[in-house]
């Protein structure tokens, strides 16, 4: 995958954590057997480009293959501030019971947050919005409630059961969920909808300069 950013986009800095974690990230985070260490080391993934000094940084949390030169998505955070991608679906959806008053929202506000996905997140650290994002999803992923919780709501799926009593819950989205309502909450509101600038593998088009393969 370094090869393709390579051929298609030479010159931008890429770092990379294979078997090991951001500076800061928490270890061992493992709540009912189930380990959810790798959506809290997430956000400090983009904190280590921050520290490093970066303008900006993309976060790419899966196996995302470029197609085309990046600066269309470079020239949108330029433009915007941040890329976020539009992911179809409500907070109200995908957050636990158990997130709720960490994040300081209640059910019904959960319905009416739109989810972005943080497959693929972009932000430039030249700016506050930017930065306040950052500072306040580090913060959740280090409180060992907000990222916590059952992928499937029920006893089928993934990691699946308990999350809320209210039937329209179907699971939890860890990092995806804190991420959204800090964004809904700070008022960083623009989202891409797919294909744009990024798209599952099959659903690309020529707009698209990352997509997401699935596993490496």
């Amino acid at each position: 995958m370094v090869t393709r950013f390579d051929q298609f986009s030479p010159g931008f800095d890429l770092m990379a954590w294979t078997n090991t974690l951001p500076p800061g990230a928490p270890v061992g985070v493992v709540v009912d057997g189930y380990d959810y260490t790798p959506y809290c080391a997430k956000p400090f993934a983009l904190r280590a480009l921050r520290s490093a000094g970066a303008e900006a940084g993309i976060l790419l949390d899966a196996a995302f293959w470029p197609i085309r030169p990046i600066h269309p998505m470079l020239d949108h955070i330029s433009e915007i501030g941040y890329y976020f991608c539009n992911n179809g679906n409500k907070v109200g959806e995908w957050c636990a019971d158990s997130a709720l008053g960490p994040l300081g929202i209640t059910r019904d506000e959960s319905f009416g947050i739109r989810e972005l996905s943080s497959y693929c997140i972009g932000l430039r650290f030249d700016r506050a919005d930017c930065n306040e994002f950052l500072d306040e999803w580090c913060s959740y992923a280090v409180d060992g409630v907000t990222f916590p919780g059952r992928h499937t709501q029920g006893s089928d799926g993934r990691n699946h059961g308990h999350c809320s009593n209210d039937p329209r819950v179907k699971g939890h989205r860890h990092d995806q969920t804190a991420a959204s309502v800090i964004a809904w909450r700070i008022g960083m509101d623009w989202m891409v909808d797919r294909p744009k600038l990024t798209a599952y593998d099959g659903s690309q088009d020529d707009r698209t300069v990352l997509v997401n393969r699935g596993g490496m």
